[in-house]
């Protein structure tokens, strides 16, 4: 599991991954491994929309309660 990994894990992983990447462009060029990259940034770019949305919905949620309060105050 990912819980049970090490520092040194994640580095040796990096390490290896680094290492295919480096072969690929060496033997396919750069374009080779373009698509990975973007990829990689899509993924970021995808978390953080998703953190947002999440972020948005919870101050509707919030937005809502507050609301039903000072309705049933009324």
């Amino acid at each position: 599991t990912f819980s049970s990994m090490t520092v040194d894990d994640v580095y040796e992983i990096a390490k290896v991954v680094g290492a295919e990447v480096e072969k690929l462009i060496d033997n396919y060029g750069k374009s080779s491994v373009e698509g990975l990259v973007f990829a990689a940034r899509n993924q970021a770019h995808k978390c953080k929309e998703e953190e947002l949305l999440k972020a948005f919905e919870t101050l509707q949620v919030q937005q809502q309660k507050k609301r039903h309060v000072k309705d049933s105050d009324e």
